[in-house]
């Protein structure tokens, strides 16, 4: 007699069994997921999980392949600072508004910085960088200031400044005027 496969039970490889805690917010999410499709919670957590983890991998190769592994190691360690980096007074309430904050950004400012010398190789500190400024401030120019440039950079130079916002991309350009007047 060919037995019957229990409803639900997934085929493919033995699932392992794992206690998740989670806010309710995070569970409304789920429970609202499950509906839509027809799975289970599990199923639905397992599926978020596994979507987390491969959008960890996009993000960690594409850093990779624009900066390089070590600079994409960087780069990831400088977002966790800005990501966990708390007030004083307790956890921020929108952590996207950090560079409007000027305690909170002297703040992440220190712990980048912080970062940077730990990781700088021996001797660092003692290299005389000449030409540094002012190859930051073409920089900050070129994507703020866009004169002239061609409809690739054009691109380049709007996605920046979509990322930077309003707010940070204006006061780089009053900064960089100041400067220029003084």
């Amino acid at each position: 007699m060919v037995s019957k496969r229990r409803p639900g039970r997934p085929r493919g490889p033995e699932r392992a069994w794992v206690n998740v805690r989670m806010t309710a917010r995070t569970r409304q999410e789920l429970e609202q997921r499950c509906r839509l499709s027809g799975r289970s919670l599990a199923a639905e957590t397992e599926i978020a999980i596994e979507l987390g983890l491969r959008a960890e991998r996009a993000l960690s190769s594409t850093l990779a392949e624009g900066y390089g592994r070590r600079s994409a190691g960087l780069l990831k360690l400088i977002g966790q600072i800005m990501r966990q980096t708390d007030t004083p007074a307790g956890a921020i309430e929108h952590p996207e508004d950090w560079p409007d904050d000027p305690a909170l950004f002297a703040r992440i400012r220190y712990k980048i910085n912080r970062l940077l010398d730990h990781a700088a190789p021996p001797a660092a500190g003692e290299v005389v960088v000449e030409g540094a400024e002012e190859e930051v401030d073409h920089l900050l120019r070129f994507i703020t200031m866009p004169d002239t440039m061609t409809p690739v950079q054009f691109g380049q130079v709007w996605v920046m400044q979509e990322f930077l916002g309003p707010k940070i991309s204006a006061r780089i350009r009053a900064s960089l005027l100041a400067r220029a007047a003084s």
